[in-house]
């Protein structure tokens, strides 16, 4: 929860699930869509604010960060 609660904004695979997680832990952060249809486009702007600013990756289904965007 400390890190979601301090992310400038969350990438999630699917909003709907990451927003029930974060409704659960009690944390309102800006989340922004990052699956495997759009990763290649929102991956460069998730990689620069990374140099100011917490950027936290929620992964939802499958094998975690192994077949999801968040293995590259």
């Amino acid at each position: 929860a400390h890190v979601l609660s301090n992310a400038a904004v969350i990438a999630v695979e699917d909003s709907r699930v990451t927003a029930k997680l974060l409704h659960h832990i009690g944390v309102r952060r800006p989340m922004t869509p990052y699956h495997d249809h759009n990763a290649e486009a929102v991956r460069p702007g998730l990689i620069a604010r990374m140099g100011d600013e917490v950027v936290a990756l929620v992964s939802d289904a499958g094998t975690p960060l192994i077949s999801d965007p968040g293995y590259k």
